[in-house]
Protein backbone atom coordinates (compact mmCIF):
# COMPACT_ATOMS: atom_id res chain seq x y z
CA UNK A 1 0.00 0.00 0.00
CA UNK A 2 1.39 3.48 -0.89
CA UNK A 3 1.89 5.37 1.83
CA UNK A 4 0.85 8.94 0.65
CA UNK A 5 2.33 11.18 3.46
CA UNK A 6 5.81 9.81 2.42
CA UNK A 7 5.24 10.08 -1.38
CA UNK A 8 5.39 13.06 -4.18
CA UNK A 9 1.80 13.46 -3.99
CA UNK A 10 2.03 14.60 0.07
CA UNK A 11 1.32 18.11 -1.45
CA UNK A 12 -2.33 17.10 -2.26
CA UNK A 13 -3.27 15.81 1.26
CA UNK A 14 -5.10 12.89 0.37
CA UNK A 15 -7.53 11.71 2.90
CA UNK A 16 -9.85 8.55 2.87
CA UNK A 17 -12.79 7.50 5.29
CA UNK A 18 -15.95 5.98 4.73
CA UNK A 19 -18.02 8.49 3.23
CA UNK A 20 -14.92 8.00 0.16
CA UNK A 21 -15.57 4.12 0.60
CA UNK A 22 -19.40 4.99 -0.77
CA UNK A 23 -18.18 6.73 -3.62
CA UNK A 24 -15.24 4.51 -4.82
CA UNK A 25 -17.95 1.80 -4.42
CA UNK A 26 -20.48 3.52 -6.57
CA UNK A 27 -17.64 5.06 -8.66
CA UNK A 28 -17.14 0.96 -9.35
CA UNK A 29 -20.79 -0.27 -9.97
CA UNK A 30 -21.05 2.73 -12.68
CA UNK A 31 -18.06 1.32 -14.84
CA UNK A 32 -19.34 -2.31 -14.03
CA UNK A 33 -22.69 -1.14 -15.76
CA UNK A 34 -21.11 0.21 -18.31
CA UNK A 35 -18.17 -1.77 -19.50
CA UNK A 36 -19.61 -5.56 -18.20
CA UNK A 37 -22.02 -7.61 -21.16
CA UNK A 38 -25.43 -6.98 -19.57
CA UNK A 39 -24.23 -4.57 -16.81
CA UNK A 40 -26.98 -3.08 -15.56
CA UNK A 41 -28.42 -6.81 -14.52
CA UNK A 42 -26.02 -5.88 -11.25
CA UNK A 43 -28.20 -3.88 -9.84
CA UNK A 44 -31.16 -6.06 -9.61
CA UNK A 45 -28.64 -8.31 -7.47
CA UNK A 46 -29.45 -9.30 -4.11
CA UNK A 47 -26.51 -8.29 -1.18
CA UNK A 48 -26.11 -8.65 2.59
CA UNK A 49 -25.75 -5.77 4.62
CA UNK A 50 -24.64 -6.71 8.05
CA UNK A 51 -24.64 -3.35 9.87
CA UNK A 52 -26.85 -1.15 8.23
CA UNK A 53 -26.48 1.43 10.65
CA UNK A 54 -23.45 2.58 12.36
CA UNK A 55 -25.24 1.75 15.72
CA UNK A 56 -26.96 -1.54 14.74
CA UNK A 57 -26.29 -5.14 15.89
CA UNK A 58 -25.40 -7.18 12.84
CA UNK A 59 -27.76 -8.35 10.98
CA UNK A 60 -27.67 -12.20 9.66
CA UNK A 61 -26.33 -12.46 6.63
CA UNK A 62 -29.21 -13.51 3.94
CA UNK A 63 -31.25 -10.69 4.70
CA UNK A 64 -30.77 -9.01 1.37
CA UNK A 65 -31.71 -6.02 -0.71
CA UNK A 66 -30.95 -5.61 -3.97
CA UNK A 67 -27.58 -3.21 -5.06
CA UNK A 68 -30.64 -0.29 -6.87
CA UNK A 69 -32.12 -0.25 -3.47
CA UNK A 70 -28.51 0.09 -1.51
CA UNK A 71 -27.57 2.64 -3.63
CA UNK A 72 -30.88 4.97 -3.30
CA UNK A 73 -30.29 4.87 0.63
CA UNK A 74 -26.77 5.76 0.22
CA UNK A 75 -28.14 8.67 -2.38
CA UNK A 76 -30.96 9.77 0.45
CA UNK A 77 -27.84 9.86 3.31
CA UNK A 78 -25.19 11.07 1.46
CA UNK A 79 -26.53 13.64 -0.76
CA UNK A 80 -30.09 14.79 0.63
CA UNK A 81 -29.28 14.69 4.40
CA UNK A 82 -26.23 16.30 4.51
Amino acid sequence: MVNFSQSRLKKYNFRFNCRDAVWWWLYNIAQYVEEAPNGSEILSEKVSRLFPTDNSEAKPAGECVSIYEYIFVFILIFVLLI
